[in-house]
């Protein structure tokens, strides 16, 4: 589509709309190729992921307000990258969009006397959103093509994107000579090499010009064999991200707070929001911690270890194919804790109360770098929602029918991840057909079931999915399931307690089950799920 214009033509918040589209568009066909460069700040393989999901998410936002000023689509967009924001990456690109709309500020139309002026605002929120900006990367990048636009501020429009679009692509080819570990692998930055793909693709599309094969149609990603040969496993931990919403503090504080759990990637603001983003060993801590900051949504948390291992493997010819990735969908810290522990690859925040959406569920399985995946819903309200998403990827899926984070945990412990799906799936689905568990939840109202009636604020034992009892006393609940569950000699049996419930509480539960039955042995974690008072299981 080409744009017959003077210096002064105006353009429509959906025609801003279309040029991000298209910048989408091209980045998702070359998004194979930007994860192949992805060496810093974590040779994990998944830069190009995060930016697609990202700007594809921020464009969602704005469906509904293309019909409004330019202004306005630029605000909607930015909001949505923010929400969508994932990776280091796409946490830039989240800010280079946000300081995009404030440099269109009260502008209902996108022209040359504006363009300049908000590509230089937009390089210079994504610069100011990083705790350590680093030269030779998509910041620098971003400033590059600022200021090649900058220079034409006396030109048309398409003139000035072109130049954007040229000025970042030959800051990309620079990036090895300003960042030591691109020049050791022999490659320029992925997430510079994103953006100058989307400037490019709103360049010719503006102009009419076609853009030709993707890139990875032309020529393979290589990186510098010495590299490769020199790297071994770091234990960079997990990616963990999520957005506060309604923060109960400042920002301020809800960096300082969650300093001590992790390194701090980004902490950014928006409408009554922060999205954090930080690497560390211990997730579930970082989850813990923010739980009195405001309403946790979004939460993901990826192994980053897993990542970096796939992608130097992929690099140096080693054959993953054989391996199986799995999700887990969980909530309560603790129960995180034991899932990362057995492996899970990647984890989304989600259980009785707040069921994921597909996407976050998509966004999860394309985290994870091996093409066969497991995905553990962990509740019957997310199967739904898990069979949907395994249609809306290229990749291999098996949903397991998991319907307690218990069952979950049973398929963690029976789960190989360097085997291939199909035996995963027939170990996985054996085990669970032997577990035996059950769950004790406090009533928010009155009610019945069958022959069982309970008042509000009673528990109710609840045996595999079926309400089997009721009582006022949690302890007297939980024994009366592993009653129902036919308790052998030699079982295990494994107490989960929930956020509500102390650890005096689930000892003395514990001291109850071993007086009753003294040959099980008797097992007590601290789950943190809500809802749920107790998890139990018995497994021989």
């Amino acid at each position: 589509m080409s744009k017959a214009e003077s210096d002064n033509q105006n353009y429509s918040g959906s025609y801003l709309f279309d040029l991000l589209s298209a910048g989408a568009a091209w980045l998702d066909k070359n998004v194979e190729v930007i994860n192949a460069l992805n060496v810093f700040p974590v040779p994990d393989g998944d830069t190009g992921t995060n930016m697609v999901l990202t700007l594809k998410t921020a464009l969602r936002e704005a469906e509904s307000d293309i019909e409004e000023g330019a202004d306005k689509v630029a605000n909607s967009i930015a909001r949505g990258a923010l929400l969508g924001a994932r990776g280091n990456s796409g946490v830039i690109l989240s800010q280079f969009l946000k300081g995009l709309a404030k440099g269109l500020q009260d502008n209902q139309f996108l022209n040359s006397s504006n363009f300049p002026k908000a590509l230089a605002q937009a390089a210079r929120s994504a610069n100011d959103a990083m705790s350590n900006p680093v030269e030779g990367t998509m910041l620098t990048v971003a400033r590059m093509a600022s200021e090649a636009s900058t220079q034409l501020d006396k030109a048309s429009f398409g003139e000035q994107l072109m130049a954007a679009a040229i000025g970042a692509e030959e800051a990309v080819e620079k990036t090895p000579e300003q960042l030591e570990v691109l020049r050791n692998a022999g490659v320029v930055d992925s997430g510079g090499k994103g953006l100058a793909l989307i400037l490019r693709a709103a360049a010719n599309y503006h102009l009419g010009i076609a853009l030709g094969l993707p890139l990875k149609s032309i020529a393979p990603i290589s990186i510098d064999e010495k590299w490769l040969a020199k790297q071994t496993l770091e234990h960079w931990g997990f990616c963990t991200e999520f957005v506060i919403v309604n923060p109960v503090v400042t920002t301020e504080t809800i960096r300082k707070t969650l300093s001590d759990y992790g390194n701090s990637e980004s902490l950014v603001e928006g409408d009554q929001m922060v999205r954090v983003h930080l690497h560390s060993q211990e997730p579930e801590k970082v989850i813990q911690a923010a739980y009195n900051l405001g309403e946790l949504e979004q939460v993901a948390i990826r192994d980053m270890d897993l990542q970096q291992e796939v992608f130097i493997e992929d690099h140096k010819g080693v054959n993953t194919q054989n391996q199986t990735g799995i999700v887990s969908i969980v909530t309560g810290p603790g129960l995180l804790h034991v899932m990362r522990s057995l492996g899970s690859s990647a984890f989304i925040w989600g259980g009785a109360t707040m069921n994921p959406s597909t996407q976050e569920i998509v966004e999860a399985v394309e985290s994870i770098p091996s093409n066969d995946v497991i995905i553990l819903p962990n509740n019957k309200n997310t199967i739904a929602a898990c069979n949907i998403a395994a249609t809306l990827t290229k990749k291999n899926i098996h949903t397991i029918q998991t319907i307690s984070m218990t069952q979950g945990i049973s398929s963690l412990l029976a789960f190989n991840a360097s085997a291939e799906l199909s035996p995963n799936v027939e170990k996985i689905e054996k085990a669970l057909a032997t577990l035996r568990w059950g769950e004790v939840s406090e009533t928010v109202r009155l009610g019945s079931f069958e022959n069982i009636s309970y008042k509000k604020g009673e528990n109710i034992a609840i045996l595999e999915g079926t309400i089997s009892y009721a009582n006022a006393d949690p302890k007297k609940c939980v024994t009366e399931l592993i009653r129902l569950m036919n308790p052998e000699e030699e079982d295990l049996c494994t107490l989960y307690y929930g956020a509500d419930t102390t650890e005096k509480e689930a000892l003395e539960t514990r001291k109850i089950i071993s007086d009753q039955w003294p040959t099980i042995e008797v097992e007590t974690l601290y789950g943190g799920q809500p809802t749920y008072k107790y998890l139990v299981t018995l497994e021989h």
